[in-house]
């Protein structure tokens, strides 16, 4: 496992582009339910998530799976960016597809979203996961326009949601070989075993087995 003497684990796409777990603690010291940040690196630094880890990680293997088995296809309905879609889904226009997930109803486009950007970080992002039509794994993290539920404050750098949209514009989009794919599904899966061993480890009953 790629880890610094920073606690930061990296998912490497590229020579020039990777993914960054910034943990906490040393890694023997990790738990499922601790809080991680997940970055991309590349031209531009972008904070992507801040969630419990194994929430995080598990959301990210089952993805992977999906992904390198061709079992992520977007679907039909999505005819322009999903990044695009997902901004008109938030400001509540038009009404895109919807489908029911546990007794509520969700835009179909729910299903590729990997992580966002938590509270009021900037920019806020999306990030998806999916298969396009050849099949390939696609990733890629889209701008959120920051006012969709809030009110700006008199001392923001403010522009409508109408100037956002005409000028939206992916952050990045990569396709991931297959290789990458299941270097880094290896690299995740590690990790969770790690951090569910050390919960087992430092248990109150772990002493007694």
């Amino acid at each position: 496992m790629n880890i610094n003497k920073k606690n930061n684990i990296f998912f490497e796409l590229n020579n020039n582009e990777k993914l960054v777990i910034e943990l906490q603690d040393p890694l023997d010291m990790v738990f499922p339910c601790d809080d991680i940040w997940i970055k991309y690196l590349g031209k531009n630094s972008l904070t992507l998530s801040y969630d419990c880890l194994f929430y995080s990680l598990n959301q990210f293997t089952g993805m992977l799976l999906s992904a390198t088995n061709n079992s992520l296809p977007l679907h039909p309905s999505i005819n322009k960016d999903i990044g695009y879609l997902w901004n008109q889904e938030l400001h509540g226009e038009p009404e895109l597809l919807q489908e029911e997930h546990q007794g509520q109803l969700f835009w179909v486009g729910e299903r590729y979203n990997l992580w966002s950007t938590p509270g009021d970080i900037r920019p806020k992002v999306t990030t998806w996961l999916y298969n396009d039509k050849n099949g390939d794994i696609i990733f890629e993290i889209t701008p959120n326009y920051f006012w969709h539920f809030d009110e700006p404050t008199p001392d923001e750098d403010y522009i409508t949601y109408e100037e956002f949209m005409k000028n939206y514009e992916p952050y990045v989009i990569r396709t991931i070989p297959h290789e990458v794919a299941q270097t880094w599904l290896e690299q995740a899966s590690k990790l969770l075993e790690q951090v569910e061993n050390n919960s087992k480890k430092h248990s109150p009953t772990a002493h007694l087995e």
